[in-house]
Formats: structure tokens, sequence, C-alpha cells
């Protein structure tokens, strides 16, 4: 088989595995986030609506989710004006994608699948972008035709990425990202190369939708722009005018981010907690290896040490193909900005500040883009090109167990949803087994919990009624109006106050489902079930 051959093989599969169970992976709570801020919900109003200790239906949760009804009518008032409202109400996210969602939901419903298709469009379109930027991007110093081969490589390498094709498929505005930056990349090339007023204005806008899509983009531009004074500094000046002006139409929305800076602070506690320098350590080298390496993280410790040791390998190779890149003159500075950029920054920051703003897989995507241009100029260099038979043997069994790893993960992802991914809500299906089977069961929650319970309703059967309290103190009441005699009675993820409460009111409480955490501090959903013998008539 050819490499053209096999390339395109690689590319075809990727678009299925892109295009196929889009709707089974659990929709999950920053994807139930997505559609309340499209359907012009905030968090609060969602809460005060649901939270009142009345019976709730699963179609009561999901109402806040769509658009429109089944009838395809609007369902209240809700406008565009209450979706930029919601918005307003999260500023750590840029705005973009979620305008664009509104849009496609407005074409093709509030489905899960609806939802995610967007995505999935978004990441088909960074395939042929991935192999035009590329192929210029090489020209420059090869001949075409092996520029063109690299296209290709690091297109399939694209194509079958099991984190490319894990978050295709999913709600939120990664893949859009991931287009946009490479888009960006492939702009400054041709502004840096030719040098006319019509590269350099692309440049702007392209910078401009990626501020409006994510806010990492400033490190990837602080790493482009580095690049460029030390590699193409007779270019400086349009570049800041083309930079200044992306900066100019994004200030905006840095004006409404100061204004609700304490909302932005409040709705990013998460990442400001600490977590100890070996668990970060280990989360960075998963992150890294999670680009081609992407399996169940193992509990066991024979397990966990064949995974370590195999993500060790992949990233001491990835290193090494980022310094081959480093390498070639010019060029490869650009790809190196890419890499490095955005994750360097945030692991830095953690080790200075502290926080975990690093652990996040998907703040990796510029850097992964990087690391994928290095790989296919590395295997396109050390394989594809004229070598002693033995060293192109050796690089072609590399590049085949390279392959060959992205492909089972992609295969694995096909049952088993990413842990980085859809973090404590890879729960649901196990708490859902245990009250579907369970005959109209009574499930209650608190609060806080609202958007997990969104997310659990998907996969919930019609007949289960969910009762979320407004106060801890209100449970004994609820359970004394809405449950009846022999219903069983389930508490969802249930803190330590609300456990004291129920067992003050009577209640034989017993652990259902209790999620097995790789680290204590790891959050994760359970169920817990009260004695329906206790139950007050």
């Amino acid at each position: 088989m050819g490499w053209p051959t096999l390339w395109l093989g690689l590319v075809v599969l990727g678009v299925v595995f892109r295009l196929t169970l889009i709707g089974q992976p659990v929709y999950w709570v920053d994807e139930v986030a997505t559609s309340m801020r499209v359907a012009g919900y905030t968090r609060a109003e969602v809460v005060q609506w649901v939270a009142t200790g009345q019976p709730l239906g699963v179609t009561d949760l999901q109402q806040f989710q769509m658009l429109r009804d089944s009838l395809g009518e609007r369902l209240g008032q809700r406008g565009w004006s209450d979706t930029l409202y919601a918005l307003s109400q999260s500023p750590e996210h840029s705005p973009l994608y979620f305008l664009l969602a509104r849009v496609w939901a407005q074409l093709f419903g509030s489905s899960v699948v609806a939802m995610r298709s967007l995505s999935v469009g978004f990441s088909l379109l960074t395939l042929p972008v991935m192999y035009g930027f590329c192929r210029r991007l090489f020209a420059a110093r090869f001949r075409l035709i092996r520029a063109s081969r690299l296209g290709w490589t690091a297109t399939a390498l694209l194509a079958i990425s099991p984190f490319f094709v894990a978050y295709a498929k999913e709600a939120r505005p990664y893949s859009l990202w991931a287009l946009l930056l490479l888009l960006l990349c492939d702009v400054l090339w041709q502004a840096l190369q030719a040098n006319r007023r019509r590269h350099w204005l692309a440049y702007g806008v392209v910078l401009t939708l990626s501020l409006y899509t994510s806010l990492l983009t400033m490190f990837v531009l602080l790493g482009q722009g580095l690049y460029v004074w030390a590699n193409q500094r007779s270019r400086w000046r349009p570049y800041l005018w083309a930079t200044g002006g992306g900066l100019l139409a994004f200030s905006p929305w840095v004006g409404l981010m100061l204004t609700a800076w304490q909302t932005l602070e409040g709705n990013t506690t998460w990442a400001q907690e600490t977590i100890p320098l070996w668990a970060l350590a280990a989360i960075w080298l998963h992150n890294l290896a999670v680009l081609v390496f992407d399996f169940p993280v193992a509990t066991q410790l024979p397990g966990l040490a064949a995974q370590m040791g195999t993500a060790t390998v992949i990233v001491c190779f990835m290193g090494y193909a980022l310094y081959r890149l480093w390498r070639v003159p010019a060029i490869g500075g650009l790809g190196l900005a890419l890499a490095v950029s955005t994750p360097g920054s945030l692991m830095l920051l953690d080790l200075i500040r502290g926080g975990q703003l690093s652990t996040a897989a998907r703040y990796f995507i510029p850097g992964y883009l990087g690391l994928l241009i290095a790989i296919a100029y590395l295997l396109s260099q050390s394989w594809l090109r004229p070598t002693p038979l033995a060293q192109r043997r050796r690089w072609q069994l590399i590049a085949a167990a390279l392959i060959g790893v992205s492909l089972l993960s992609c295969l694995v992802q096909g049952r088993h949803s990413p842990r980085y991914q859809k973090s404590r809500n890879l729960s649901n299906p196990a708490i859902v087994a245990q009250v579907n089977q369970a005959r109209s069961p009574l499930l209650i929650a608190t609060a806080d919990q609202v958007l997990d319970l969104i997310s659990l309703s998907y996969q919930l059967q019609p007949d289960v009624t969910i009762c979320v309290l407004p106060q801890l103190d209100q449970f004994e009441r609820v359970l004394t109006r809405h449950a009846v005699p022999g219903q069983p009675v389930f508490l969802f993820n249930p803190s330590e106050p609300l456990r004291q409460q129920a067992q003050a009111a009577g209640q034989a409480l017993k652990p259902i489902f209790q999620p097995e955490k790789l680290i204590s501090r790891e959050l994760g959903l359970t169920l817990w079930q009260a004695d329906p013998a206790k139950v007050v008539d």
C-alpha cells in the first residue's frame, strides 16, 4: 500500500469516527450549559425555577435546553437578547460559538445530535485547513511534492487523533477554536510571505474571531508575536497594526469581563484550587499523551504503570519531534510557537500562582495542533524520504505503532468517553441504571446539582419524579408531601448535611453507587437510597 492510499484511508476513518455515535456520549454539564445559554437561560434563573421542592418530570428540566418544543413553537419569549444576557453572565467564555449555535439550533433544533453536529462540522473543516497550512508552510523549504506529503501526514494524524475525535462530538467551542487557530497560523504565514494589505487584514479578522471563540488565544498571540520579532522583524510594523486591530475589535468583550470581574472569578473558582505537585505532573503527562494514546485510566498498579510508561515514551517522542521541527530554519519556529505557547504558559502560571488551569486537556488544543505538525514533519523526513532500508523500516514501525495506538483509542472511545472530557458525568450511566430499574422512583437533590440533574435527565425514564430542595431543611417536608408509601426514594449526590437531614427525618440511607476515584479530591457523583419503609405516610 502506497502512502497516498494509507493517508487517504486514515482521513476517511477519521471522518467516519466523527460522524458515528454522535448522540451516544453523555451530554455532560458543560454541554448542558451550552444549550442553556443558547436558549437564553442563566443558571441562576434555572435554579430559581426548579429548586422549589415541587415534583418535576424529565421534560420539565429539559425545557431549559430548547428553543422550541416538539411542535416547533418557541418556548416562552426567549429571544436573542436573552441569549446575549446569559452569555454576559459567563464572561469567561467568549461568545462566538454560542451565537453560532443559536443560529444552528433555530435551523436544526436543540436535540443532542443537532447541537453536537455543529462541532462535527467545524472539526471536519479542520482537516483541509491543516493540509493547506502545512503544504504552504513547508513548500517554502521543500519541493512541492514533499510539502504535499507532509500536509497529508499531518491531516491523517489529526483525523485519527482520539482527542480531536472526542471533542468533534462535543457541544462546546473547541472544534471551532481548533479550526480558527489553524486559519490564524495559515493567514499569518501568507501575510509574512506576501506582505500584502489584504493578508494582514485577513490575519486581523481571523485573530478577532479566535479571540471571540477562546480567551486563551491570547497565549497563541504571544507566541506568534515572539516568532515574528525573532524571525521576521521586517514585518513587525504591519504585524502590530493587524494585531492591534484584532485586539481593538475584541475590546468590547474585555470591557464586559472587567465590569463583571467578580462574576468571572466566581465562575472559575475551580481553576484556583491547588493540587499536589506530583498529581499536577501526572496530569500533564496524561494530557500530552491523549493526543494519540487515550485509554480509560487503570486503577490497579500493573495497568497504571504500563499506561504511565507508554505515555512517557510518547511524550519523549513528542519532545524529539519538536526539537527536529525547531531546527528547521524560519518555518519551524511558527509551529513551535503554536505547540509551546499555551501549554507552557498555563503550566508556568500553575507553578507560580498555584491552581489547576493546566489540568484541563481542552486548553492544550493549540499545543496539540503544533505537536501534530511536528510529528508529521519528523515522520515525513525520517520515513518518506530516501534513507537506508534499515532506518526506513524502523521509522515505518514507529509510524505504524503511533497509528495503531490512535486507531485503538478511537475505537475504545466508542464505548468509554474520556475521563478528561466528561469528568464526573461519566457516572451518569451507572446512576441512571439504578434509578431506571426502580418503579416510578422519587429522586431528590439540592439546588447546586441542577445542571447535573439536567445532564442525567437525558437518560432517565419518564416515570422518574424529581424534587429539587430549595433548602436542606426542606427535606422532611418534601418527603412527607410527595413520597408515596412503598415508592423507591433516591438521593442524588447528597452532601453530608443532606444525609444528616435525611437521617434526622427517620430515613435509613445506603449508598447505591459511589465512583472509584483516582485521587481523593476528584469530583464524582453518587447515589444513595432511603429506606421506603421509613417514609411518612
